[in-house]
């Protein structure tokens, strides 16, 4: 109870960082810094699928609701959360953890954190900035965007993991 809380805690805090503070920052002009993904990224690994996923369309349609973009969010959101068991589960098993359920995110220290999140996160931003084009004849400005967007939150979730887990 004591982590959904802290959970529900971190994503809103999360959310109203991003929507107050960070997306007044635009780099380039290009790229706003999306560090509310890193809460959906540190989800318990044992949260039923259909729960997750669930939580993820909600927390990307909330953003959306802000920013009204209505869908884009959370249909990158929604993917994320898709992908994410089957990632955890060859990640972790790769990584010789016998029950991905059992592990916890704050037991994998920040550099192999980096290494399950950068995926996760490459795939969030793909999403999110094809959807906002929606055209194949931009996929280079996609593709850079998206490894800058990735860039960004690698760099902001190895703060953001150590202040979390410590």
């Amino acid at each position: 109870m004591i982590d959904l809380l802290r959970y529900t805690g971190w994503m809103l805090i999360l959310l109203i960082i991003q929507v107050l503070l960070l997306d007044q920052l635009a780099i380039f002009g290009l790229i706003s810094p999306y560090v509310y993904v890193f809460a959906l990224v540190i989800v318990p690994v044992g949260l039923p699928s259909w729960l997750f996923m669930s939580i993820a369309f909600g927390y990307g349609l909330a953003y959306d609701a802000y920013t009204a973009n209505w869908g884009f969010h959370a249909m990158a959101c929604t993917v994320l959360a898709y992908i994410r068991p089957a990632w955890v589960r060859w990640y972790l098993l790769k990584s010789r953890y016998d029950d991905p359920g059992a592990v916890r995110l704050n037991n994998l220290g920040w550099g192999r954190f980096i290494i399950y999140a950068t995926p996760l996160f490459a795939v969030h931003q793909f999403i999110l900035y094809f959807i906002e084009s929606f055209s194949f004849s931009e996929i280079h400005r996609i593709l850079l965007r998206s490894l800058a967007g990735v860039l960004i939150l690698v760099l902001s979730s190895v703060g953001l993991y150590s202040t979390l887990y410590g």
